[in-house]
């Protein structure tokens, strides 16, 4: 997608974190947006920072696994602009946590929220896309999707499922003007999920392996621009493991151990064990 100044793109999980980053990049575009969280206090004091770049905004709070909330955010979406040309699939949880701890649950709302929302939200707005035969899908996953860490096994399925999911769709889609794309950050510091996780546990990501929320933005914009199959935004030595261990998955096993992502897992999943009980 050339020129997205004046189109319109709905963003879930656009209260904070990597949301909220990417809301800011696509209003600087000129992008007007539509803004979607749980928390509605949080919600509107980001639509607030988004508007104040000049773009319009509209916000609906909610889960958005419920049915009645994609609905609304839809309905709303097209009646403030008539139509719908960028999706987002941002919202997600992380449950870090023994697997054999977590609750079912607790597994069932990350599937829900995690893959389920992102399909379901999808093939609403989609008829609308393929009318104006224009428009992009963007599905912001994970490299724990690539591969999968211990202490976020049902993360790193409901990530794998997305991705796998949205090449699927691409190729569907190929001839219909509407693009779609992965963006796979590493651990993103400082913000959202990881930077809730930091404050409450003191426990840092190594450094080697996190990213800024910005740097995701910059790629989910990159991705529409470019209509990019998949992006990874990730430091040079986590990328080289996932490169490896798609070829020798022992040697990507050694370079986690050794790069510590292994043990930060390790810690934060003995940290929800803990809270678990």
């Amino acid at each position: 997608m050339n020129q997205l100044r004046g189109t319109t793109a709905i963003v879930t999980g656009s209260s904070r974190g990597i949301g909220l980053a990417i809301a800011i990049q696509l209003a600087g575009k000129g992008v007007n947006l539509a803004l979607n969280g749980r928390d509605q206090g949080r919600l509107e004091k980001a639509a607030q920072r988004v508007r104040a770049l000049g773009v319009d905004v509209v916000s609906v709070a909610g889960d958005i696994t419920a049915e009645t909330v994609r609905d609304e955010l839809v309905t709303r979406t097209l009646e403030a602009f008539g139509s719908i040309e960028i999706l987002i699939n941002n919202a997600g949880i992380e449950p870090l946590i023994a697997f054999d701890a977590q609750s079912p649950a607790a597994i069932v709302c990350a599937i829900d929220l995690n893959y389920t929302a992102t399909v379901l939200l999808t093939h609403q707005v989609l008829p609308h896309m393929l009318a104006n035969r224009h428009g992009h899908i963007v599905a912001v996953a994970s490299t724990m999707g690539l591969k999968g860490q211990p202490y976020g096994a049902t993360y790193s399925g409901t990530k794998a499922a997305q991705i796998k999911w949205a090449e699927a769709l691409r190729v569907e889609l190929r001839d219909s003007g509407i693009g779609v794309s992965v963006v796979c950050p590493g651990i993103v510091a400082g913000a959202g999920i990881v930077g809730e996780l930091t404050n409450a546990t003191g426990i840092q990501p190594p450094r080697t392996a996190t990213v800024t929320s910005h740097q995701v933005a910059e790629a989910v914009v990159k991705a529409i621009e470019t209509n990019a199959r998949q992006l990874i935004v990730q430091p040079g030595p986590l990328r080289t493991l996932l490169a490896l261990d798609t070829l020798c998955p022992a040697s990507g096993d050694a370079i986690s151990r050794a790069l510590g992502v292994e043990g930060y897992m390790r810690k934060l999943g003995e940290f929800g064990r803990e809270r678990a009980r």
